[in-house]
C-alpha cells in the first residue's frame, strides 16, 4: 500500500482541527471524557460510549418534556436546547418525529406568546414543523 505523504499530513492536520473544535465548545464536565483523545475519531467515540446510557436518555426526555421556556431569558437558545435534546435521543434510537416534536415546542412556548400558542397548536399535522415553530418566534 503506498501513502501519499501530502495527502496524509492534510487527513491529520483536519483531524486535530475537528478534536480541537470538538473540544473548545465542550463544557468542562463532559470534556473530562476526551481528555487525550488523540483523533477526532477517538474523542467522538468517548462521547458515544459516555453519553449511550439509559440515564442520559432519561435526562434528555426529561429535559425535553418537563423543561419550562421562560419569558425571562432569550428564547431561542431554549428552543435550540430541546431541539438538540430531541436529536440526541433520535441518535440513542429513541426518535421522536418532527411534527410531534414540533407540537410539544409550541405548548411549551410562554403565556405572552398565547395566540401564537393556540394558532401553532391549531396548525394541522401536515403543516408543522420544529423548523417552523422555532422560526416563528421574536
Amino acid at each position: 500500500m503506498t501513502v501519499d505523504p501530502t495527502g496524509s499530513a492534510n487527513w491529520t492536520r483536519k483531524d486535530l482541527e475537528a478534536l480541537w473544535q470538538i473540544s473548545f465548545t465542550m463544557r468542562d464536565g463532559p470534556l473530562t471524557y476526551v481528555l487525550g483523545a488523540k483523533s477526532a475519531k477517538e474523542c467522538w467515540e468517548r462521547l458515544s460510549t459516555r453519553y449511550e446510557g439509559t440515564q442520559n436518555t432519561s435526562l434528555l426526555v426529561e429535559e425535553l418534556f418537563h423543561t419550562t421556556l421562560s419569558e425571562s431569558k432569550p428564547l431561542e437558545p431554549q428552543l435550540n436546547r430541546l431541539v438538540r435534546a430531541a436529536h440526541t435521543l433520535g441518535t440513542l434510537g429513541f426518535g421522536l418525529e418532527d411534527k410531534v416534536l414540533a407540537y410539544v415546542i409550541a405548548l411549551k412556548l410562554p403565556d405572552s406568546m398565547a395566540t401564537l400558542k393556540t394558532t401553532l397548536s391549531a396548525t394541522r399535522a401536515s403543516e408543522i414543523s420544529t423548523e417552523a415553530v422555532v422560526a416563528n418566534n421574536p
